[in-house]
């Protein structure tokens, strides 16, 4: 899959952590793998919101962590702005550049030591900004992020989580990255923070031209903020597609889950029944389709076929029952006919 606009491009992207590698397993066999991301095809367009949603588990943060070269992908490529990239050490500085992080415990991604001042200077000064420089970018980023220069000298027991959070946004954006990756930005916030945060990085991608990579088990964040949405299970893609359709008309029964599972401000609204099951274990993901196992729809070649991707409207699903799903639906007509032309056994 490619996109001219696009500025992240993941081809056929794997990640694969080694479980158990003692001298006994290699002697004797037993080397387990844990596949974290499984084959995932996926652009991230210039200017816009994706927005990456799945259960804890499910391989978002692998992925965040492939995008910003953090790791390196077991097989397939990760490319920016039309460019193969490897980890972070093999990035040219240019490159690291147009990548900022922010992560989700704003208190545990900065050094309880440093002040604002210095925590925002450490990007500038690892690429070699001068002292006088480094106050003016600083002055001008704590305008942009709304915190007072007051704060300069602050430690971050002194601030509130949504303070710090506008620090970690001020120093993911102090050399004027392209991309944004946003792991889990606003979980840690209370709600009227969370608000007031998602308005400052609405306002900060309209005033900086971002491209954000969003990443949430909150729906109704994402909701709120994604142009488009990717729903991850066990380490594949399983919809991918705008985030008005895949809200709205949601095609695969897991993210139909997922948006059941969201609460209602209804007075009169049934809570949702949970996901039956649990996730698999992914050193022994389950045959066929991955989802199989919880899936209410789910018939015989669900655990035969682990589907392709077919489209229903704008929006691309991996599913074999999807509504009107063009490719998927056929890989079903075509296990069905198989199923049917199987010989009978006799005991």
């Amino acid at each position: 899959m490619t996109d001219d606009d696009a500025f992240v491009e993941l081809r056929d992207v794997s990640k694969r952590f080694v479980v158990h590698d003692s001298l006994y397993h290699r002697l004797f066999g037993g080397r387990e793998e844990l596949t974290a991301v499984d084959g995932v095809d996926l652009s991230l367009r210039t200017g816009e919101t994706l927005g990456l949603v799945g259960e804890s588990g499910c391989g978002k943060s692998t992925l965040a962590d492939l995008v910003t070269g953090l790791e390196a992908p077991t097989s397939g490529e990760v490319r920016l702005d039309g460019e193969p990239v490897g980890t972070v050490e093999d990035r040219p500085s240019s490159v690291r550049s147009d990548v900022g992080v922010v992560f989700q415990e704003p208190r545990a991604s900065v050094n309880p030591r440093r002040t604002v001042h210095q925590t925002i200077a450490e990007p500038l000064e690892q690429q070699g900004w001068a002292a006088e420089r480094r106050a003016d970018r600083i002055r001008e980023l704590l305008d942009q992020v709304g915190l007072p220069e007051r704060h300069a000298d602050s430690r971050p027991h002194q601030l509130s989580g949504g303070q710090l959070q506008r620090v970690a946004l001020a120093r993911a954006i102090a050399l004027e990255p392209k991309l944004v990756v946003l792991d889990e930005p606003v979980s840690a916030l209370d709600v009227s923070v969370q608000a007031r945060i998602l308005d400052l990085l609405r306002d900060l991608q309209d005033r900086l031209d971002l491209t954000y990579l969003f990443i949430s088990h909150d729906l109704d964040v994402v909701g709120h903020v994604a142009d488009r949405v990717a729903v991850m299970y066990l380490g594949e893609l399983v919809e991918v597609g705008p985030a008005e359709q895949v809200f709205a008309e949601p095609s695969h029964p897991y993210t139909e889950a997922l948006l059941a599972a969201v609460p209602s401000l209804q007075p009169d609204a049934e809570p949702a029944a949970p996901l039956s099951g649990s996730v698999p274990d992914a050193t022994d993901p389950p045959s066929g389709c991955p989802f199989h196992p919880r899936c209410p729809a789910a018939t015989p070649e669900c655990a035969e076929i682990d589907p392709e991707f077919g489209t229903v409207g704008a929006a691309r699903v991996r599913c074999l029952h999807a509504p009107d799903a063009t490719g998927a639906t056929e890989e079903a007509e075509r296990a069905d006919e198989r199923r049917r032309n199987r010989p009978t056994q006799t005991r």
